[in-house]
């Protein structure tokens, strides 16, 4: 009978900074090896393993390691249809056998998760679960985290499915998990919410979120971003500390918002719509006005006093810069930059800072002005001109007027190839802003 051959990539340090070995060898040949040296594994890596061969390396793992500390293991092809089983691979890590263990990376395999589990622990991934049975209760998987008090990074992709959330066992209250530093999660909308309000971190810990739509995000697109906060605010703590927001769109398909506290934190909420454009779905200009006008359903609340948007502004209306920037009344520096070929963005954003607004949920409430404490604007915008600066300017002229706060400081980047008129009215305008700004700068792109 012949006996198949798995061919596995090993690395195995050793406790001495030996490497045994770094190269495609098969698992058959592998596990004597290991099996009788176990204690003086320091390091362990299996990349690209088969299903088969993972099993046959399971009695490894009832072994003693006593100075690992830290175990990687990535299924070959985790992603594949042809790795889909109804019932994954589980392993089982007792904590006795593991002491030392502080970095456990798993790609497409489980680990079966008992109290106490591997209190060690400082860095988790858990990534691409295949299986079609959901093998490990969301109860037992918490409470293995709450296990792990030295915990800093925890990044879960695509792993939800493992999870099994019962009435019975549904979990009362989130897990603290207090010295995290970072959270990473990839996963559809509504697990990513559940995730997210159970994980309980402080507001100096890093969250990111990479939304996975799979082709199925809501018909207004930037509410996408919203669905993921949990409706209970402060289980994400860091959203109370947020002072910097973007709205960003990053290599022509990704939308980010990005919330930053002044320590450096950061929340980043992404969306990659590669393949809608790939194959002609849908149009940026729509998406990115989307994402501006749904901003308030994540930074609602937040002490925002500093905004970024980048992107292209065609299809962003008066009515979207005021539902965005009205969600962040203590507002006071404002930068924008325009990609698009486009300048209706800029006579938008004009208008919404010009006219006062009435507050749609109080009828007998008095019209507003947003943005009343602004003090620094910052456009850029390659198609735009003088008459857009006109806009600026009549815009500052009716803030003045409404009492708002006088603009500081205001830096304009205008688009190249002034025509002769439009040079003399650029001294005018110039001359009009020195009474209505403290300080501005108006450049010429060459």
């Amino acid at each position: 009978m012949t006996r198949v051959v798995f061919p596995t990539i090993i690395s195995a340090t050793s406790v001495n900074g030996t490497v045994a070995s770094n190269q495609t060898v098969s698992a058959y040949t592998l596990l004597p090896v290991l099996m009788s040296h176990p204690h003086q594994i320091h390091k362990l890596q299996l990349s690209s393993i088969h299903l088969a061969a993972l099993q046959l390396l399971l009695p490894l793992f009832g072994k003693r390691m006593a100075f690992l500390e830290e175990l990687e293991i990535a299924i070959k092809g985790s992603m594949g249809l042809d790795t889909i089983v109804l019932s994954g691979p589980m392993l089982v890590l007792p904590a006795a056998l593991y002491p030392t263990l502080k970095v456990l990376r798993l790609d497409g395999v489980a680990a079966r998760m008992d109290t106490p589990f591997l209190p060690t622990l400082r860095h988790i991934v858990l990534k691409n679960y295949p299986g079609l049975e959901r093998s490990l209760f969301l109860t037992d998987f918490l409470a293995a985290l709450a296990g792990c008090p030295h915990l800093e990074t925890l990044e879960i992709r695509h792993f939800f499915n493992v999870l099994s959330c019962t009435e019975a066992k549904h979990p009362k209250r989130p897990v603290m998990l207090l010295s995290l530093r970072e959270l990473t999660v990839a996963e559809s909308p509504n697990p990513t919410q559940m995730l997210l309000q159970l994980l309980g971190t402080l507001p100096t810990a890093d969250i990111r979120v990479d939304i996975d739509v799979k082709g199925h995000y809501d018909d207004d697109f930037g509410r996408t971003f919203g669905r993921v906060i949990p409706p209970n605010r402060n289980s994400i703590p860091i959203l109370k500390a947020i002072t910097h927001v973007e709205v960003n769109l990053v290599r022509g398909s990704t939308y980010q918002l990005i919330g930053a506290t002044p320590r450096g934190n950061r929340l980043v909420l992404e969306i990659d719509m590669s393949v809608e454009f790939a194959l002609g779905f849908t149009g940026g200009a729509l998406l990115y006005e989307s994402a501006v006008r749904n901003l308030g359903d994540v930074f609602r609340g937040s002490p925002v006093t500093h905004a970024v948007f980048s992107g292209d502004f065609a299809r962003v209306t008066a009515g979207s810069w005021r539902a965005a920037l009205g969600a962040l009344p203590g507002l006071k520096k404002l930068k924008i930059t325009d990609s698009g070929t486009h300048a209706a963005g800029m006579p938008a954003l004009c208008e919404a800072l010009s006219d006062p607004v009435k507050d749609l949920d109080d009828a007998d409430s008095e019209a507003k002005h947003i943005c009343q404490h602004l003090e620094v604007l910052c456009v850029c915008g390659t198609a735009y001109g003088v008459s857009h600066l006109e806009d600026v300017v009549n815009c500052l002229n009716r803030r003045n007027e409404a009492s708002c706060a006088k603009l500081q400081a205001l830096w304009f980047q205008l688009k190249a190839e002034p025509v002769h008129d439009d040079g003399e009215q650029l001294i005018k305008v110039k001359d009009m802003l020195a009474d209505l700004v403290q300080h501005s700068r108006i450049q010429v792109l060459t």
